[in-house]
């Protein structure tokens, strides 16, 4: 037998060789929730379904089911017993008394050949986005109820349209005069209580200033200015008010210390992104509607167009300043907060333009995992990335629980679109969190956990301590009378040696469940220590 792909190929001697063989799944039960997310304590049901099979056929299926570090937590044998067509179907049920993603695995009684998995989770209740609208978290997500609903569930409260990029003025003004600001899928998630960050930028072929000598084409992707600023502010004076009030967060183009800006010699991109910056001002201020204008959405946090701009005066015409940050590695030392931390210092020596102190907005970035990558072995996907599912989950939520610490207003990760079908099998972008079945993995449940533990949480500074070998890193945070600190090092580290931990301490891991603070141990994955009374 040849296995190439999604092809199978049988060389056999026989006449009776059987070219199509059976299928099992594990598919999700009648009735259940939206991308297999559960609360604590829901009954869930999944089924276990076997089509192609000889008629008649039966044996016992084992059943396992193992948590985001691989550890066991049940296991049990189901019945396969297949009619006359060679179907069978079997409902078992599976546990929810803990937080986390989870993966079910079924094989054969007394076999270690995999048949078909399945993930799930169970996330804590959270509140709906409208109950929390300054949020920290947000997220890139299509405007869909598939999409939504994980973004819910998941308590992404903040969402910024790339995608989709119904604001670009490529997509606005299809042709010329002819404006389309479509408004159905905003309104429905802003019923929903999500806030929207817009974005302003491109220019469509007939308004751009495009290098004629260059090969570089006019895209979304790869866009130039426009060639009248008069035509900038009517596309932005139109594009603001369609969507009002429904987008009242606005940001100047995307990236465009990268390919994502195109201007043509001899201009020079800072000169001409500090004119379009300062034509949006103007048009902001003339609408006289409460709005916030941010920029630069740099792709490197340390990008030399945005210290440019900041010392061209910048500031005078931003509420916040905006950049990108990506984290390319799994370990516990990633972030590296001694490039970051020196940074966010820097910006906040600049003011805006109230006069106050740079407001800082984390507008993109999160876990990439270079690649493709699944949780689902079945699916045979070859690990293109060093990361692992798990590993990227922890490295979000190390770099989302930094920047929270550190004062910054808001964090978007990129990007979690996917629907019921699934997702772009070689796509980077929603891999760190969705698998390519559609279905949420360890990162969603680990954001879930981090929401409902430190959304309320102020932000109380960040240390990085050297114990022996090991760095151990704190995200301090203040909520109400307690005190809530994140640890994770880059080496694994007992946590009652680095913690000071007090009897009346609670210790979480980083799905949110309980663990005994004498076994805890630090180290990539981050632990949650709740201090009651500020202690």
């Amino acid at each position: 037998m040849y296995e190439l792909d999604a092809v199978t190929y049988v060389e056999d001697g026989q006449s009776d060789v059987q070219l199509y063989m059976p299928a099992t799944a594990i598919q999700p039960a009648p009735n259940g929730p939206v991308a297999n997310l559960f609360a604590p304590k829901d009954t869930a049901f999944f089924k276990l379904v076997t089509a192609g099979q000889q008629p008649g056929y039966s044996t016992p299926c084992q059943i396992t089911i193992v948590d985001y570090l691989e550890r066991q937590i049940a296991g049990y044998t189901v019945p396969v017993s297949c009619n006359a067509n060679g179907y069978s179907e079997t409902l078992f049920k599976v546990p929810t008394r803990s937080f986390g993603a989870f993966r079910i695995e079924a094989r054969p009684a007394g076999s270690d050949s995999l048949l078909a998995e399945q993930i799930y989770s169970v996330l804590p209740p959270l509140p709906p986005p409208g109950d929390r609208p300054n949020s920290y978290f947000g997220g890139h997500f299509d405007l869909t109820p598939y999409s939504l609903e994980i973004a819910r569930k998941a308590g992404f409260r903040w969402l910024r349209t790339w995608p989709p990029l119904l604001t670009t003025w490529i997509a606005a003004e299809p042709q010329p005069g002819n404006w389309h600001f479509p408004l159905e899928d905003l309104q429905k998630a802003v019923r929903q209580g999500f806030q929207i960050s817009g974005i302003l930028g491109t220019a469509p072929d007939f308004r751009a200033d495009i290098n004629p000598n260059s090969d570089i084409k006019n895209r979304w992707s790869k866009a130039y200015p426009p060639l009248a600023i008069s035509d900038w502010k009517e596309y932005v004076s139109r594009c603001i008010t369609a969507y009002y009030p429904y987008i009242k967060t606005w940001e100047l183009w995307n990236e465009p210390d990268g390919g994502f800006m195109q201007v043509r010699p001899p201009l020079n991109k800072a000169d001409v992104y500090m004119g379009l910056l300062k034509a949006t001002r103007e048009v902001v201020d003339s609408l006289g509607k409460p709005l916030t204008l941010m920029a630069p959405a740099v792709a490197a946090i340390n990008a030399s167009l945005g210290w440019e701009l900041l010392k061209k005066g910048a500031g005078a015409y931003l509420d916040a300043y905006s950049f990108h940050f990506y984290s390319l590695a799994a370990g516990g030392s990633n972030p590296d907060d001694g490039f970051v931390l020196p940074l966010l210092e820097k910006f906040r020596t600049y003011k805006n333009r109230a006069g106050i102190s740079m407001p800082l907005w984390h507008s993109e970035g999160g876990m990439y995992l270079q690649g493709a990558r699944s949780w689902l072995a079945t699916y045979r996907i070859p690990p293109s990335s060093p990361a692992k599912k798990q590993q990227a989950a922890a490295s979000m939520v190390r770099a989302a629980l930094l920047f929270k610490a550190m004062g910054v207003l808001h964090y978007f990760d990129f990007e979690l679109s996917a629907n019921a079908a699934g997702r772009a099998v070689n796509g980077d972008a929603t891999t760190g969190f969705i698998e390519v079945t559609g279905i949420p993995g360890p990162a969603i449940a680990a954001h879930a956990a981090m929401v409902a533990i430190t959304e309320d949480a102020a932000p109380a500074g960040f240390e990085d301590v050297r114990y022996h070998a090991a760095h151990i890193k704190t995200a301090h945070f203040k909520k109400d009378k307690d005190a809530i600190d994140v640890y994770w090092s880059d080496l694994d580290m007992p946590l009652k040696k680095v913690a000071k931990l007090q009897p009346s301490d609670k210790v979480l891991d980083m799905m949110g469940n309980p663990v005994a603070p004498e076994s805890a141990q630090t180290g990539e994955f981050p632990l949650y220590v709740i201090r009651a009374s500020g202690k």
